[in-house]
């Protein structure tokens, strides 16, 4: 076990370097218990028991790479906010840990007593462990060069219609080409490919959330066609609109 661990909070370090004895009883009742969970950085506390060896993990973003360095021996993942692997439950942050209880409801009582939990919650949706840790709006906002800024908010208030490079750059008063060389030195993605994940990402908020048909929401997120949203969907999340419904929609 190293010495010191840079960048790690000291009530961290305190809770699985200090409580020995509560380390061994985690270790001793994991084959007596069916299930066992962490949230957030408790994933460190349970990677210092051993019990993590060998399983995929999640925990907090900015902590992904120091638990991977610190324990080799687990299957650290940056993206998902909660995972399970057996009988092993991780999630990423405090909001996480809300979104992996009621993925504990739903194995246990179904999913009509987990949605009509997250509504008492007044949880704004009930999120899949495979969704992201961080919105795409907000992994992509951190220019801090104005005109960029301001395309981006516009772009999200404008998605149902039509956004050439051409379009972008008149609205940010820039030539097509230096905008489009602006836009990917500042946020390191592409004009249309921004476009379509931001897109990608309102259908799914649409899809988990509402009634709508496809068609409505394909033009309503400007993705045109059904074909075309279909077409999204594969590139991006490998399934098609229908499924993804099926898989995390709830009621209207």
């Amino acid at each position: 076990m190293p010495c010191s661990y840079p960048g790690v909070p000291n009530s961290i370090i305190a809770g699985y370097r200090l409580n020995k004895d509560v380390l061994q009883w985690i270790r001793q009742q994991e084959g007596n218990i069916r299930r066992l969970c962490s949230v957030c950085t408790g994933s460190f506390f349970l990677a210092e028991t051993g019990i993590l060896s060998g399983k995929k993990v999640a925990t907090h973003w900015a902590m992904c790479e120091l638990l991977s360095r610190t324990y080799p021996d687990i299957r650290v993942e940056s993206e998902p906010i909660f995972i399970k692997d057996g009988g092993i439950y991780t999630s990423a942050g405090i909001s996480s840990g809300m979104d992996l209880a009621l993925s504990l409801i739903e194995e246990d009582y179904g999913r009509a007593l987990a949605l009509e939990v997250a509504k008492q919650m007044v949880l704004y949706l009930k999120r899949p462990g495979t969704q992201s840790q961080y919105s795409l709006v907000l992994t992509y906002q951190k220019s801090d060069y104005r005109p960029v800024q301001d395309i981006l908010n516009w772009i999200t208030e404008h998605l149902s219609e039509e956004l050439t490079v051409e379009r972008l750059a008149e609205q940010s008063s820039m030539s097509p080409r230096n905008f489009a060389r602006v836009f990917v030195r500042e946020t390191g993605i592409t004009p249309a490919k921004y476009i379509d994940k931001i897109r990608l990402e309102r259908a799914c908020r649409y899809l988990a959330e509402t009634q709508l048909s496809v068609k409505e929401i394909a033009k309503k997120c400007g993705l045109g066609t059904p074909d075309n949203m279909r077409r999204i969907f594969v590139k991006y999340l490998h399934t098609i609109p229908t499924d993804y419904r099926r898989n995390f929609g709830g009621t209207a």
